[in-house]
C-alpha cells in the first residue's frame, strides 16, 4: 500500500499537483517510518521520492531525514549521491546553518571531482562560493568560481561555463574589477546560443 502511494504522490507531484500528491506522502511517510528495512521494497528509491516531495514543500527537516535514509543505498561517486548530497547540503543552506551545509557541499563536490562532472562540481562550487560571500571571504568565492570556469570549459559543458563566468561577472562586480567583470560577460556571451 505505502509503495502505491508514493508512486500515486510522485505521480501528483511531478505535475504539481501538491495538493493531492501530500496525503498520500503523509500516509507513505508513516507506514515508512515505522517499518523494518526489510520489509519496504527498492528502499532507496522510495525514500528519495519522499525526501524530494518534502524539500519541495520547504519541510527541511523531514527531507533531510528521508535523505539520509536514502544515502546509504546510493552507490558511491553515482549522479544519484552527488544529488543527494547537494540536496541535503541545500536543505542546510536554507535553514542558514552554513556549517553543515558546506560539509555536505564538499562531499558532493569531492565526488563530483572523482567522476570528473563539471556539472554538479560547478554546483556544489557554486553553492560553496555563496556560503563563502556570506562569510566575507570574497576570495575563497573567488577561487571556486574560477575553478567551476577551468573544469567545465575542460570537459566541454557550455552551459555550466556560461553561468560559471556570469556568477564570476557578478563576483568582479562586487570587488568593483570592472575590466574583469566586462571580459567574463564578454566570454559568457560566445555561448548564448549555445
Amino acid at each position: 500500500k505505502a509503495i502505491v502511494d508514493i508512486r500515486q504522490g510522485t505521480y501528483y507531484h511531478t505535475y504539481r499537483n501538491t495538493e493531492k500528491a501530500f496525503p498520500y506522502f503523509l500516509n507513505a511517510s508513516t507506514w515508512l517510518n515505522e517499518s523494518k528495512i526489510e520489509e519496504i521494497p527498492l528502499p532507496g528509491l522510495h525514500y528519495q521520492f519522499i525526501a524530494n516531495f518534502y524539500a519541495y514543500l520547504d519541510y527541511r527537516n523531514e527531507s533531510n531525514n528521508f535523505f539520509f535514509k536514502s544515502l546509504p543505498f546510493a552507490k558511491p561517486n553515482t549522479r544519484e549521491k552527488i544529488n543527494m548530497l547537494t540536496s541535503i547540503g541545500l536543505n542546510y543552506f536554507n535553514d542558514k546553518n552554513y556549517q553543515k551545509a558546506t560539509i555536505y557541499f564538499n562531499q558532493a563536490k569531492q565526488d563530483a571531482l572523482s567522476r570528473k562532472d563539471s556539472v554538479w562540481l560547478g554546483i556544489s562550487n557554486g553553492y560553496l562560493s555563496k556560503i563563502a560571500l556570506i562569510n566575507n571571504n570574497t576570495n575563497l568565492a573567488l577561487r571556486l568560481l574560477k575553478t567551476n570556469v577551468y573544469y567545465s570549459k575542460k570537459y566541454n559543458e557550455s552551459l555550466d561555463h556560461m553561468r560559471s563566468l556570469l556568477s564570476l561577472a557578478k563576483l568582479y562586480i562586487i570587488e568593483k574589477k570592472w575590466d574583469l567583470a566586462l571580459g567574463s560577460i564578454q566570454e559568457a556571451q560566445t555561448y548564448f546560443e549555445d
